[in-house]
């Protein structure tokens, strides 16, 4: 087929079409290229993963046959030959390992799909609680039970789409309105579904006597109309425990306010009824009781489709509380639509322990409760969609901690020292030190290792190094910096530290050099120790990035700076720094060590650690923001506590 090309299928897909029935391969190529068409022709966004796509239709159609399953073992010359080959090759082969091919269900991915138990994603709880362990077998047990073809699939989508789509296209929402709700932070129908009510007005009770209601609060009444004892804009009523009661409508002394005045007047003095249900702020003065521009007034047959408990949102001048109620309605109907299709989340076991609702009448009873005991924040509603939005927020900072450690980290050395002890450069660098490490030092260093360089080191490191000022903050970078290039982390031979002034950078530079220089007559490496400050210039800073794009294989530099570091064409030179490996690994700076990490900025950190295959910042009093960052699982937390032996 020429709109399918070999390239838009991964290994995986292809080896599975190779060795399935030739009509089952053809038949799903073909239903591919239909829905490619399909989309192309509507102007919709295109398959986004054709390889799922393609492997969910041969699951369908083959629910009684078997499928090898790729093998990671497999050569790369079969791939290549499977993609590049002008035909797909469709027959029964040998399998290394094959599987009974069950028709595509929604099902909880196994831990061998994320790694090994070290991996930073999905990484187990090791004592689980037998709630967790009953959830887990819930949720296995019901997404086993839910069959998901790609109609079930779109429809899903187009309802999500609906969430995105801006207010204006519901119903009676016009562009000033429109803007009323852009005020309030409102810009799509999903944010009118989290916009909840900031209180609730309770009018489901009739009460007998206007006394039992405070001043101020609001009551319902069901009060007898003498129209006889009516005067311009004044009817005086009576409750059922016969209090006498001035119901007052008064709306300025505008034309417009008079006339909705007279209006309201002569719906509550109807001739042909004689008691009204009135809703509204009870006001006592001077022994009397008033109602002041009530909010409900209907005769009593039609009491009940008004009466309730009424919700109260925040609002914005132009935007009344009947089109917020009216909009949020509509925004209602479209998200139960989709959770209509959707699973529940948690499993009725957990559900009925906690007696939470399901998500679909949590959003409901949010908006629109039944009891005022429904209203809180401690209501099963309310605490069943606190849990969905913490659920979410993790699953959030958990795919960020992914992207963080994972997105364009460089290829690392196939000779990886599991232990700092084990390394050559390293063990002769601290052997080489004119003290012993403490300790607390090492400890902190085997941390830093495993993370960035060990064995069980899983992508990036971005990691905190706390300790008070003479600790033995900067030594320890040293050390790791040595392991990061002999490792041959990103670019693999430039190490730079960043310092907040010229004198601290000096300082660096200085006690480097001498460590540096000790450890060079026990090793063959030659490590060089740069500073680099707003005065370096010219000429002289054209020549040290060269020597830095050209260094040789047994060399490595320390590049000690300050904010002219964080410059933008010094930064893209310092990210741009060629790799010493033969392969296209990524190449860039093997770590980047931000000292005194309070006193930079957001950016100016950033525009150095996205050209680094590793991050450390020390500091002895972090700000907020780090401490922050560590709770959510975004940075990892080293602390030195004990100080180093002073040299005699």
């Amino acid at each position: 087929n020429k709109e399918i090309g070999a390239n838009e299928f991964n290994e995986n897909c292809l080896l599975a079409l190779s060795r399935c029935p030739i009509s089952k391969a053809d038949n799903a190529l073909k239903a591919y290229a239909k829905q490619k068409r399909r989309r192309e022709m509507n102007g919709t966004g295109k398959i986004l993963n054709p390889s799922s796509y393609v492997m969910a239709v041969l699951r369908n159609s083959m629910s009684d046959e078997t499928i090898s399953s790729p093998s990671p073992a497999m050569d790369p010359p079969e791939i290549d030959k499977i993609r590049n080959g002008s035909a797909l090759i469709f027959e029964k082969k040998p399998s290394i390992s094959t599987k009974n091919v069950t028709p595509f269900v929604r099902r909880l991915p196994e831990r061998s799909e994320y790694g090994d138990e070290s991996s930073e994603i999905a990484k187990p709880i090791k004592k689980m609680l037998p709630q967790q362990k009953a959830f887990a077998r819930s949720t296995q047990q019901r997404a086993d039970e839910i069959a998901v073809d790609m109609n079930y699939v779109d429809k899903c989508l187009s309802y999500l789409a609906k969430l995105e789509q801006p207010i204006i296209n519901l119903s009676g929402v016009g562009p000033k309105t429109e803007s009323a709700f852009h005020k309030l932070g409102l810009h799509t129908i999903r944010d009118l579904l989290w916009h909840f009510p900031r209180s609730f007005i309770d009018r489901s009770k009739l009460q007998n006597s206007i006394y039992e209601v405070a001043d101020g609060e609001v009551g319902t009444f069901c009060l007898t109309v003498h129209t006889d004892r009516a005067r311009y804009n004044t009817v005086v009523c009576s409750d059922e425990a016969g209090n006498d009661i001035d119901v007052t409508f008064f709306f300025g002394r505008s034309r417009q306010g008079m006339a909705m005045a007279s209006t309201a007047m002569n719906k509550l003095c109807d001739k042909d009824v004689h008691s009204m249900v009135i809703s509204g702020k009870v006001k006592h003065s001077n022994q009397k009781a008033e109602l002041f521009n009530p909010d409900i007034v209907v005769s009593p047959d039609q009491a009940e489709s008004v009466l309730g408990i009424e919700a109260v949102y925040g609002l914005s001048p132009g935007l009344s509380s009947k089109k917020m109620v009216s909009a949020i309605d509509n925004s209602l109907d479209v998200a139960l639509e989709l959770l209509s299709l959707l699973p529940e989340s948690l499993p009725q076991e957990v559900l009925r322990d906690l007696r939470w609702p399901k998500l679909t009448d949590a959003l409901i009873l949010a908006h629109k409760p039944m009891l005022m005991a429904e209203t809180g924040p401690g209501s099963p509603a309310r605490q069943r969609i606190a849990f969905e939005e913490l659920s979410m927020q993790q699953a959030q900072l958990a795919l960020l901690r992914w992207k963080l450690k994972h997105h364009e980290i460089g290829i690392r050395s196939k000779e990886v020292y599991p232990r700092w002890s084990d390394s050559p450069l390293v063990s002769a660098a601290v052997s080489s030190l004119p003290f012993d490490l403490t300790p607390n030092q090492m400890q902190c260093l085997d941390e830093m290792w495993g993370d960035a360089i060990g064995d069980n080191s899983n992508g990036r490191m971005v990691r905190l190094l706390q300790g008070d000022v003479g600790a033995g903050k900067t030594v320890l970078a040293y050390l790791l910096g040595l392991g990061c290039v002999e490792s041959r982390q990103g670019g693999g031979r430039v190490v730079a530290l960043l310092c907040p002034t010229q004198i601290l950078a000096s300082q660096h530079k200085q006690s480097i050099s001498d460590f540096a220089a000790q450890m060079q007559k026990r090793n063959g490496w030659n490590i060089h120790v740069e500073l680099f400050t707003g005065n370096v210039v010219g000429e002289l800073r054209n020549e040290l990035l060269t020597r830095l794009e050209s260094i040789s294989d047994n060399d490595a530099i320390f590049l000690i700076g300050t904010h002219a570091l964080t410059t933008p064409d010094i930064a893209e030179r310092l990210k741009q720094l060629p790799s010493v490996t033969t392969d296209d690994s990524k190449g860039g700076l093997a770590l980047v060590v931000i000292d005194e990490e309070q006193r930079f900025g957001v950016r100016q950190r950033q525009s150095l650690t996205v050209c680094a295959a590793h991050s450390l910042y020390m500091s002895a009093t972090p700000i907020p923001r780090s401490i922050s960052l560590i709770k959510s699982g975004l940075m990892d937390y080293t602390l030195l506590q004990s100080e180093p032996r002073s040299v005699e």
